[in-house]
């Protein structure tokens, strides 16, 4: 057993659950070295969450981790979709299938003057498949992403949507244009300050994105690839899941580059890169 991890265990499951915010369950399971109750993306994030916050060097415990997961077929996967979740790919194959017999009974139809060869339109099929994939991604999405887990799954959501990012995005906040109103008098110009009435956040690839009003501590989360815009009168905390986001304030445009999650405040008009201690500080303690 490596010092490192002696020292962790000295500390107490208790302590490193008040200090990191992981669950109780998921201390205990890492620290005893009893993985049976993690998934693979679970315990790397809780292993990166430690070693960050207790500057800790825990190599010896990530290897003996990831031979338990290699080991273990049942915890291979990423992502487990719950039984109970409707699952509509039976019926879109069956769609298929029937487009597929439509299809073939069309190319030899010997009814028809013109014998010659009919190519056969795949598009249906495409389609069908796409929509099975976009219903397995919302699956997934709804059960994984939460609160608890959030910081854990973040960097495994950043490689799967780079090699994702031609897919269409199941929530995108994008810009919206305001309807032209016609009116029967001219009415006089008004010049409006805009120099606080918006932040522009514009990813450059697809990302998760939380942002939260410290009005009322309100919180939403998102994963974008389009325009994202915020109301500049408000005070806000951002969260990312990486830093390859365009973000515009006062008209003064900023590019950001990061592989890892970044963190911004918001206030007044200005905006603050702020490390992981700063934002818990002005959130409540919590990592999101």
């Amino acid at each position: 057993m490596s010092k490192d991890l002696k020292k962790l265990k000295s500390l107490g499951a208790q302590k490193i659950h008040e200090d990191t915010h992981i669950a109780l369950r998921y201390v205990q399971s890492v620290i005893y070295e009893s993985f049976e109750g993690l998934t693979k993306v679970q315990f790397l994030g809780f292993i990166s969450i430690l070693e960050r916050e207790y500057q800790l060097d825990l190599s010896l415990l990530k290897i003996k981790g990831l031979e338990y997961f290699e080991d273990d077929a049942s915890h291979g996967k990423v992502f487990v979709v719950p039984e109970k979740k409707t699952n509509f790919a039976a019926l879109y194959i069956i769609i298929v299938i029937v487009i597929f017999s439509l299809a073939i009974y069309e190319s030899f139809d010997f009814t028809k003057t013109n014998l010659g060869t009919k190519a056969l339109d795949n598009h249906a099929i495409v389609d069908a498949q796409k929509k099975i994939s976009v219903n397995q991604e919302i699956d997934v999405l709804d059960e994984d992403i939460s609160d608890e887990n959030l910081t854990a799954v973040i960097s495994e959501l950043n490689t799967s949507i780079e090699t994702n990012s031609s897919s269409e995005p199941e929530n995108v906040i994008a810009d919206k244009k305001e309807p032209e109103v016609a009116t029967l008098f001219a009415l006089p110009e008004v010049k409006v300050d805009k120099t606080l009435s918006s932040i522009v956040i514009e990813p450059r690839v697809r990302v998760w994105i939380g942002y939260i009003n410290k009005t009322d501590n309100k919180k939403t989360q998102a994963i974008v690839n389009k325009i994202l815009t915020l109301d500049g009168t408000k005070e806000w905390l951002i969260v990312a899941g990486h830093g390859s986001i365009d973000i515009t304030v006062n008209g003064e445009k900023t590019k950001y580059s990061s592989p890892k999650s970044v963190r911004y405040r918001y206030k007044d008009g200005i905006l603050k890169e702020l490390n992981i201690q700063e934002f818990k500080e002005l959130n409540n303690g919590r990592l999101w």
